[in-house]
């Protein structure tokens, strides 16, 4: 066993530097869709502290069946690293906090930040605590790892995404009334955030809305760029009344107020 090696795994930073050499093997044995996470403990460089982190990367073919983007043999790019992240922070989140608390809700910020081996790269925050950071290498970088398409990165502090959560336990007995769920399904443009829309959703504090969850997000190319000409979010949104049963009536009136508040207010273009 090699002393130097282990003082160097032990004395890291961060936990990107050895998932892209990981990234790296994979590409060179031929795997033509590569997703890697590691939770590890890293030091805050300047303090001598440890903390837990989360780290992933994403390399290669999304997917291999046509759905309903009507996109086959797509390749990951930024927004599917994007989205793992706010999947982690509904999680993290009490889901019944959006309703409650309707455009209070405590949701990750994405700001845009400049970095010499990164194409792209965003800091996320809540408030004014930093969670994690989320990127895409530049072209030279994925060049020298062997890859022919977007590297994606990300690393999350998961001591951070941990106090997100309620300190407290507390006991819930099951629902008496069922759940109805309608999903909406909208285009976008590339700077709406995630939270924004999350916001609007929530906006009127609809008493019926019991929980949001976004299951799918995809960006649309311009054509002979990389730019994002717009992108595709859909959620699942539930609605529950707890004294009686919901009729179908009260939630499509629900739901037609939130479409009609995403029309209006982010200008989002919905699917049916």
């Amino acid at each position: 066993r090699n002393p130097l090696s282990e003082d160097h795994v032990a004395l890291r930073t961060s936990l990107i530097p050895g998932l892209v050499a990981a990234l790296a093997r994979n590409v060179r044995a031929g795997a033509e869709r590569i997703a890697l996470f590691e939770i590890g403990n890293v030091f805050v460089a300047g303090s001598g502290e440890q903390k837990r982190v989360l780290g992933m990367v994403m390399n290669g073919q999304a997917g291999s069946a046509k759905g309903w983007r009507g996109e086959k043999n797509r390749a990951f790019d930024f927004f599917d690293i994007k989205g793992v992240v706010e999947a982690l922070e509904s999680a993290a989140e009490d889901g019944r906090q959006l309703q409650r608390h309707g455009g209070d809700i405590a949701v990750f910020t994405w700001k845009r930040v400049e970095r010499r081996e990164f194409a792209l790269a965003a800091e996320i925050s809540r408030g004014e605590t930093r969670i994690g950071v989320c990127g895409q290498l530049a072209a030279a970088e994925a060049r020298e790892l062997g890859a022919n398409r977007a590297v994606l990165v990300a690393e999350i502090d998961l001591a951070q995404l941990a106090r997100m959560r309620s300190k407290v336990a507390k006991f819930a007995g099951l629902e008496r009334y069922p759940a109805i769920r309608r999903d909406v399904a909208m285009f976008v443009a590339p700077d709406v955030a995630h939270e924004q829309i999350l916001r609007v959703i929530a906006s009127e504090n609809e008493p019926l809305l019991e929980r949001v969850e976004l299951f799918d997000l995809f960006s649309e190319k311009e054509d002979g760029t990389n730019a994002a000409a717009r992108k595709s979010l859909a959620y699942s949104l539930t609605y529950r009344e707890k004294n009686r049963t919901l009729t179908h009536e009260e939630v499509n009136a629900a739901h037609a107020r939130i479409r009609e508040r995403l029309r209006n207010e982010i200008g989002a273009q919905l699917r049916e």
